[in-house]
């Protein structure tokens, strides 16, 4: 009698489990996502400051090229050397 009483009350009962469970799977595949966007934007702020950090890099370099180039460029101008009036 157990097994028959046990039956019948999952049976009805079984609207409110299946209700109970997809709101329980539901849960955890939005848990999932939120995870995953997370970490999806976690990564992508990562790259971003690697890229951020390369740029200024490079822009440094070559800041440091273009003061090199006028540096010579005004030492040429101010040198004797370069006088062709003479």
């Amino acid at each position: 009698h157990f097994s028959s009483f046990y039956i019948s009350l999952v049976k009805s009962n079984l609207p409110q489990f299946r209700s109970v469970w997809i709101s329980s799977v539901k849960f955890i595949i939005s848990a999932v996502l939120w995870k995953t966007l997370v970490c999806y934007c976690s990564v992508h702020v990562s790259l971003q400051e690697l890229q951020f950090e390369r740029l200024t890099r490079e822009l440094e370099e070559e800041r440091q090229i273009v003061a090199s180039q006028l540096e010579k460029c005004m030492l040429g101008a101010e040198s004797p050397a370069g006088d062709s009036s003479r």
